[in-house]
């Protein structure tokens, strides 16, 4: 459920996204996410 909700927040994942918590973003659609893309905790991405 984790991988289908990273995928609905941003505008594009490739294969096997992964975030912990406290991820933080202002607009989800304009961030892309590559293969094997990993956010450590208290990741901030503002744009």
């Amino acid at each position: 459920m984790k991988k289908e909700i990273i995928k609905e927040l941003f505008g594009r994942t490739g294969v096997n996204p992964n975030i912990e918590h406290n991820f933080h973003f202002d607009i989800g659609y304009n961030l892309h996410a590559g293969d094997q893309f990993y956010a450590d905790t208290t990741a901030q991405f503002y744009i």
